[in-house]
């Protein structure tokens, strides 16, 4: 199936590869305030607490998350669909906007660095997950959960 320019499928439902690394989207919807707590322990983590403002939750047609310089951070609805692995890498992507606003190499290299701190906890010592939607940048870098940057 073709994808638009920001890695969204047309009118269909993302699908995730099956394995030890991938988890099958949710057959329930986790509540928001949990994906809100999870946003707010990676604030926490990542050192920009201070800098979240807003943390909203709603449809989006082309991206799964997006960040301004102001501290709003927006979540797209069908994140609370998805596996927790993903659901953490885009929740990082977007906090790491926070304090660098582009995709250069330091933001690719804390990207990984903070995935890989989960998965080497977890025990699968795999490094960075991968979900629905993600793709490598133009640059050959780490996937970027499919999302244009649209952060500070």
């Amino acid at each position: 199936m073709s994808r638009d320019a920001h890695g969204k499928e047309p009118a269909a439902a993302p699908t995730v590869p099956k394995g030890p690394l991938h988890d099958a989207p949710l057959e329930e919807t986790i509540p928001a305030d949990l994906l809100k707590a999870e946003v707010r322990a990676w604030a926490r983590r990542i050192g920009v607490e201070d800098r979240v403002r807003e943390i909203h939750i709603r449809a989006m047609k082309s991206k799964w998350a997006s960040c301004s310089s102001r501290g709003r951070l927006t979540f797209d609805a069908a994140l609370l669909q998805q596996p927790a692995s993903f659901r953490r890498q885009v929740i990082v992507h977007e906090l790491l906007h926070l304090k660098l606003p582009n995709h250069g190499p330091l933001f690719r290299t804390l990207l990984r660095a903070y995935l890989a701190q989960v998965t080497d906890a977890e025990g699968d010592g795999e490094g960075e997950t991968r979900g629905p939607r993600d793709r490598e940048t133009a640059d050959g870098g780490p996937p970027t959960a499919a999302k244009q940057a649209t952060g500070p």
